[in-house]
């Protein structure tokens, strides 16, 4: 029985899509369904689609000839899937050839209050290199309290990634419950999941599923240029705490530091400047944050250089710094 949609939108992907399209049709499991939601494109894309849907009748093509901005065309893709689970895949990034067996077999497990699972990822980037993780867990699967998962993150106590559209899996009720993708933020996708676990469980693996294609043409790599991820954490984490803080029992200090979450991506911004060997991109990286986080800012960019050095320490040897960060 069908139990799983893999869902992929996509705007002018003819880079990529057929890549993606491929780990899908290589899945070890058989019975899932595929949406493929054209967001007005005017490359080969839809020439691309109808080519796969051709193929395997497991895909259902769906296009809009109105172009619709970013977060409404990844709803539209969510939305198009009526099975129990979603998987959200973006168009240039591909999935392990397991991963929609390994959701089947994780979510077949999972109570019904778990509304949203993540998982890891491996990454591939533009000169080739693939670097996979090594989960020290394995395929362990964690569950917990969103709200707990919240209020551990938010506080510090312990480092929790929530899923970006890639990296999750969604239960249909859990999405039809929540507020979907917000059209003002780049980084909706993870903003969503937040909001969704004030309400409903979260389950997490490490077992790298999909495979993220690191390039210039990022939403996130756009985002963090532009100092747009820096105003999207203010903005969004202080409206948060203000709406759910007190809810989810947030300690004084936990809403200080939550509030203090742009002032931290600024300061990684510049470090990953400093990292590129640009240390004037960094002063304007932190010459444009507001002048109330400048005494903070010294502390922060010190910490976020320290913390991005030892991610990438291994990786440098493979890949050069300027495509780690394109």
């Amino acid at each position: 029985m069908t139990t799983l949609t893999v869902c992929i939108p996509v705007h002018n992907g003819a880079d990529f899509l057929a890549d993606a399209l491929d780990s899908v049709l290589a899945q070890t499991a058989t019975e899932f369904s595929v949406v493929v939601s054209d967001n007005a494109s005017t490359d080969d894309t839809p020439a691309i689609i109808e080519r796969y849907a051709r193929k395997d009748r497991r895909i259902r093509a769906s296009r809009t000839e109105e172009f619709l901005a970013l977060a409404d065309s990844l709803n539209r893709a969510v939305d198009l899937a009526a099975t129990e689970w979603i998987k959200p895949l973006c168009h240039d990034d591909r999935l392990e050839p397991s991963c929609v067996e390994d959701l089947r077999e994780i979510v077949a497990a999972l109570p019904e209050r778990v509304g949203l699972v993540g998982h890891g990822e491996s990454h591939l980037y533009a000169n080739g290199y693939l670097d996979r993780p090594s989960a020290i867990d394995g395929a362990a699967v964690r569950v917990a309290g969103g709200p707990d998962v919240l209020r551990r993150m938010l506080g510090g106590k312990e480092r929790i990634v929530l899923p970006s559209f890639t990296t999750a899996a969604v239960r249909r009720r859990a999405w039809a419950a929540s507020d979907h993708f917000d059209g003002r933020f780049a980084h909706a996708d993870v903003f969503c999941w937040a909001r969704m676990l004030t309400r409903w469980d979260y389950a997490r693996t490490e077992m790298p599923l999909t495979v993220n294609r690191i390039h210039g043409r990022q939403v996130a790599v756009a985002a963090r240029s532009s100092r747009r991820s820096t105003w999207e954490q203010h903005e969004f984490w202080n409206a948060f705490v203000d709406e759910f803080g007190e809810g989810l029992g947030l300690s004084r200090r936990t809403v200080v530091r939550t509030r203090l979450r742009g002032a931290a991506m600024a300061g990684t911004a510049a470090a990953i400047q400093l990292l590129k060997g640009e240390p004037r991109a960094a002063v304007r990286e932190l010459g444009g944050s507001p002048s109330r986080w400048w005494p903070l800012l010294p502390l922060l960019t010190a910490r976020g250089y320290l913390q991005e050095r030892a991610r990438i320490h291994d990786l440098r040897a493979h890949v050069p710094v300027e495509l780690i960060y394109p």
